[in-house]
């Protein structure tokens, strides 16, 4: 190769590891911060610790559900504030929810709520509430608190 013809590359060179270095420093940083669930700036805890169902049907017709008991075990003395929810849910498909107002209706640990078959009827869109009817639209119940907002 000519003396000359090195004299052109050296430029050209240098001239192509200045564009590298110019589009690399280009391109936009995304900087992740990963943190455990509740790591962050507080903890809140969840004051329902467990919660029984009972479910009462009609004494002459057993085929019947009369009405719903849910026992409430608490971490704390009582709930006055935020709001429970009576979800039902068909595999992981929710159907409907009965919700309570805890700002009007306190509970207290080992307080026991009664939902009527109808208010559960309605809930869920059964067509009466007979344990076929009713089963037919849910197979999983839960117990959701929901704090107040802060």
């Amino acid at each position: 190769m000519r003396r000359s013809n090195k004299k052109r590359l050296i430029p050209l060179a240098l001239a192509l590891v200045l564009a590298l270095v110019g589009a690399a420093l280009a391109v936009p940083t995304i900087n992740l911060h990963i943190q455990a669930i509740g790591a962050g700036k507080s903890e809140i805890p969840n004051p329902v610790v467990s919660a029984t169902f009972n479910w009462q049907v009609d004494s002459t017709n057993p085929d019947i559900l009369t009405s719903l008991e849910v026992t409430i075990d608490l971490s704390q003395a009582s709930l006055n504030s935020g709001t429970l929810y009576i979800k039902f849910y068909q595999g992981n498909t929710y159907v409907g929810k009965i919700a309570y107002d805890l700002s009007t209706d306190a509970i207290n640990d080992g307080d026991t709520i009664t939902i009527d078959a109808a208010d559960i009827q309605s809930a869920v869109g059964a067509s009466d509430t007979t344990l076929e009817s009713l089963f037919n639209e849910f197979d999983t119940v839960a117990v959701v608190y929901v704090g107040p907002q802060q």
